[in-house]
Order: structure tokens, then sequence, then C-alpha cells
């Protein structure tokens, strides 16, 4: 892969990301930043409950992508927005 193909590749990922977390604030809202294990504690407690969440891990993306990435460990979690409060009862737990 040349170096233009590079750049127009990582373009269409910028706007893809771009769209996906417009999506995602728009019908989703943060209720955790913080460890991944921290993360998957809380993520499984959510499903207990009937709630899936979306685990936002920059980090993971990165190291998939082939890249790496500054925020090692640190991930974003996401409920729905009709299930927010429902899903701070299982952060106020923690």
């Amino acid at each position: 892969m040349n170096s233009q193909n590079v750049s127009i590749f990582f373009g269409i990922i910028r706007i893809f990301n771009s769209i996906k977390l417009l999506a995602m604030t728009s019908n989703y809202k943060k209720i955790f930043t913080g460890e991944s294990i921290a993360a998957k504690q809380i993520v499984s407690r959510l499903h207990e409950i009937g709630i899936e969440a979306v685990v936002k891990d920059e980090a993971e993306s990165a190291r998939l992508a082939g890249f790496a990435s500054s925020m090692l460990g640190q991930v974003d979690l996401y409920v729905h927005k009709d299930e927010f409060e429902k899903a701070l009862t299982v952060i106020k737990e923690k």
C-alpha cells in the first residue's frame, strides 16, 4: 500500500468514527470511563439486569488496526439513553 492509499484509508476511518460517535452521542450516554477490568465487571452486572453496554476501547481498536495507543487500559462505557438511570444504579454500587 502506498502512502496516498494509507492517507485515504485513515481519512475514511476518521469519517466513519465521527459518524459512529455522532450516532452514539444522540442515542447513548456515557456512564463510565476507567480501567478495562472495572469496565468488564460493570458490563457483566449491566448484562445481568438486561442492559447491553457499548464498550469503546481506543487502545484495543488501535492495536487491532496495527497501531499503538497512549490510552492503554482506559475504556468508555455507553448505554442507551432510555436505560441510563437504571444503569447508574450499577455504577453507584461499584
